[in-house]
């Protein structure tokens, strides 16, 4: 009877071994269903061959147009449009417009070298395969990956081609490496200047955290880009990126062109709720200095580092005005701290369902017409917060023993 009951206490999994069963399960289900889509030609490719649209047509089209010399041209949409249908005669009538600053023509112009698909293809296993190093980086086991593979933002973002995990992966390297590679961090954080709303918070949280030698090399990183696209594409690209973000800026954030509901900021949660724009503005001001007020804070303080780690990326999230469900991979990196920090110090179940509800939650963007951007960075939050409050009590209670 022992011995039965030995067997069966071997045979009981742990609760990372079911994270890691259920992350097969679900990874198999994304594959089905993405080999499925492509069959029937509703993912990358038409049947006929053809882009479908999605948002991989603006980072394909502006880096076709950079390869043959006209990177100022990427910013014109009529432009990419141009470039597609030269290419593949199809009228696309929902817009893809370019707007990201000239260093990240350097990352899309190869791409234009190669056919669509091709181009798809790459792009989405070279993005999968940073955001998947990142993840180990972050915490090197094999629930890692299971939980990085299978958020459902991650996911989200392989469908529609973005960049979501390339600054997933950019964050989350940099913030693994920050203590044993300060320098290497520095680099992968400059880089994430590609996407200029997240350096809204990022160098006041690194500099809270007295983190010198990353700042200096991402501020050098960052000039070092910025002088090697104005060299390679024309200085010209500048005047046409500012020009053009300034136009797509107003269509999206402040027409609202895209719709509210992609708009996953507080902001574009107001403005969904039927807020006009200065309240919607005020109210997103004061929510993400909040967020960024408590992260500095965190950073300052003598807090585990897993929990400063994952402050950062939801902070960031909370502060820009213009993201979108694809950015959310970098919610994940939170995710995945916070789940580091558990390995040592065993999570509540408060703070488990907090934590879940975080990671799953994008998984409803497509049935839900609201933004729910603002939901998982509180999720992050909460867990957070609750961790903080726990370690306190347990230290007071150490104390006084």
């Amino acid at each position: 009877m022992r011995g039965f009951l030995r067997s069966r206490q071997a045979l009981r999994l742990d609760g990372w071994q079911r994270i890691e069963i259920a992350a097969a399960a679900v990874l198999a289900i994304y594959i089905a269903f993405l080999l499925v889509a492509d069959a029937h030609g509703i993912w990358m490719l038409g049947t006929d061959g053809l882009p479908v649209p999605h948002d991989f047509n603006a980072f394909w089209s502006a880096g076709t147009v950079a390869m043959q010399g006209d990177a100022a041209s990427a910013y014109d949409w009529t432009v990419l449009r141009a470039a597609l249908e030269r290419h593949y005669p199809r009228i696309f009538d929902d817009q893809y417009p370019f707007f990201y600053p000239p260093a990240y023509l350097l990352v899309v112009a190869p791409l234009g070298a190669l056919s669509y698909g091709w181009a798809a293809a790459v792009w989405i296993a070279a993005t999968l395969f940073a955001y998947a190093g990142a993840a180990y980086a972050i915490w090197p086991k094999r629930v890692a990956l299971a939980v990085a593979l299978t958020a459902p933002a991650a996911f989200l973002t392989i469908w529609v081609g973005q960049n979501g995990m390339l600054s997933a992966a950019l964050l989350g390297g940099g913030l693994a490496l920050i203590d044993r590679r300060p320098l290497v961090a520095g680099v992968l954080i400059g880089l994430l200047a590609y996407k200029p709303q997240f350096g809204i918070l990022i160098p006041f949280v690194l500099v809270a955290g007295a983190r010198w030698k990353t700042i200096a090399s991402a501020a050098l990183t960052v000039a070092a880009v910025a002088v090697l696209a104005g060299l390679v594409f024309g200085w010209s690209t500048y005047a046409a990126f500012f020009a053009g973000s300034t136009a797509n800026g107003g269509q999206i954030l402040g027409a609202g062109g895209i719709g509210w509901f992609k708009v996953q900021s507080v902001y574009g949660a107001a403005r969904t709720l039927g807020l006009g724009g200065v309240a919607a503005w005020t109210l997103h001001g004061a929510v993400a200095l909040a967020g960024a007020a408590a992260t500095i804070a965190l950073w300052r303080s003598d807090a585990r580092f897993a929990l400063k780690a994952a402050a950062l990326p939801a902070a960031a999230l909370l502060a820009s005005p213009y993201i979108g469900i694809y950015d959310f991979p970098i919610a994940t990196v939170a995710a995945l701290f916070l789940l580091r920090d558990a390995h040592a110090h065993p999570l509540r179940p408060a703070e488990k369902a907090t934590l879940a509800l975080a990671v799953v939650l994008p998984a409803a963007y497509p049935l839900l017409a609201i933004p729910l951007g603002p939901l998982v960075c509180l999720a992050l939050g909460l867990t957070i917060a609750q961790r903080l409050r726990t370690g306190t009590a347990r230290d007071a209670r150490l104390a006084a023993a």
